[in-house]
């Protein structure tokens, strides 16, 4: 048989991570660890992109947003990352957004690790990321109050993204893997 055969290819996709510092005993060696696991599971091909509030003034991509690649580079900018406590998600799902409108993606999504508590974005940036076919899920680790819950819940909803409320950090790792 001279025709070759087919060949199954996965399409492309995009990751942002959206690295908010959390509050909790190790929160940030477990956000770290999380986004390490995430980032491994990517294919090569596949665009990976990290941001975290730069407390300290300055560029908020602690790995703009590339492709996977092998890897070495998205780990070591990760483990050097120092997460902030953000004052508003609206700016980094911005910065997100402006990186994912225009890729040649075929699925683009952006998953949050947050307590919650930063302010929340715009309903307009929440219907041009669903407009988009952005999905964004909000996990939520030891969040303050009911009300930063709903906050992460909304971005979800309105994105067509999930929620997870997370009790024990040791199921980080698989809520990453799954999204």
């Amino acid at each position: 048989d001279l025709d070759p055969p087919q060949k199954k290819q996965l399409p492309k996709g995009a990751l942002v991570l959206i690295m908010h510092a959390c509050e909790m005993p190790q929160g940030n060696y477990w956000g770290k660890k999380v986004a390490i696991a995430a980032v491994k599971i990517l294919s090569r091909l596949d665009l990976v992109g990290v941001l975290a509030y730069n407390w300290q003034g300055g560029d908020d991509w602690v790995f703009p947003l590339a492709p996977a690649g092998d890897k070495e580079a998205i780990i070591s900018a990760l483990e050097q990352m120092q997460m902030g406590d953000m004052p508003d998600l609206g700016a980094h799902l911005q910065a997100a957004y402006d990186k994912l409108k225009g890729c040649d993606a075929a699925q683009k999504h952006i998953i949050v690790i947050s307590d919650g508590d930063p302010a929340g974005p715009s309903d307009n940036l929440l219907t041009q990321l669903r407009q988009a076919g952005i999905t964004c899920t909000g996990v939520g680790v030891f969040p303050h109050s009911p009300a930063d819950i709903q906050s992460l819940m909304r971005v979800a909803q309105a994105t067509g993204g999930r929620f997870y409320d997370v009790k024990d950090p040791q199921k980080l790792p698989q809520i990453f893997i799954k999204e």
